[in-house]
């Protein structure tokens, strides 16, 4: 698991890192680099990279896709881990079928 206090330490951290990134967590709002800049740079480095934002309670939450999902703040550890397990499974039955 990385790690970072900004979106530019955890953009250092997606370059340097050895081996692939399965998933991000990132907060929308982050100091240095916003998140959704952030999705964008690793998606670069690691094309097959889920990502997970983190918004604000009163942040209206977009649609989702097979490899984006979204959780308020705050959230349990219960809601956190249902919320990963369903994004990482995404996607995983087409990858099955054509395989």
């Amino acid at each position: 698991m990385l790690e970072a206090t900004n979106g530019l330490e955890a953009l250092h951290q997606a370059r340097t890192h050895q081996g692939p990134i399965d998933l991000l967590i990132t907060e929308i709002d982050l100091p240095l680099m916003d998140g959704g800049e952030l999705a964008a740079h690793v998606r670069k480095l690691c094309p097959q990279v889920k990502v997970m934002f983190v918004t604000p309670e009163t942040d209206p939450i977009p649609a989702s896709s097979s490899s984006v999902a979204y959780i308020h703040k705050p959230f349990d550890t219960r809601t956190l881990l249902k919320k990963v397990q369903s994004l990482m499974s995404k996607g995983v039955e087409r990858m099955h079928a054509i395989a």
